[in-house]
């Protein structure tokens, strides 16, 4: 796969059992480092688009989505944002040992259903 091409998958929230929630802020540091990875997309090279023009690119999406530009985090909000990143990581690991326990059908039984 390139650069600025996606590739559709299924949404997370309902394979973790809960809707997911959508961030309400990013760091400028986190935007910056989303724009240099950004900048090689296919589209914005065709357009030789700046730094600066896939940071504000960036910043509008952010902005369509209600997503907050911050400078830095009050610790309250630090706090929450490892509570909630600790909370999903140990969801995820759930998920992950269940479907280690899971065992699926061999291939050669789902072929003999097809006769």
């Amino acid at each position: 796969m390139r650069l600025g091409q996606t590739t559709p998958g299924p949404p997370l929230g309902p394979v973790l059992g809960q809707a997911m929630r959508q961030p309400e802020w990013c760091l400028w540091r986190a935007v910056y480092e989303i724009a240099q990875f950004k900048a090689q997309d296919e589209a914005f090279k065709m357009q030789n688009a700046s730094l600066e023009t896939v940071v504000k690119s960036i910043i509008g999406s952010a902005r369509s989505l209600s997503i907050d530009i911050v400078n830095d985090l009050s610790a309250e909000d630090y706090n929450t944002f490892l509570e909630e990143k600790e909370r999903l990581r140990s969801e995820a690991e759930a998920v992950s040992e269940e479907e280690m326990r899971t065992p699926s059908q061999p291939p050669h039984i789902l072929h003999m259903h097809l006769y």
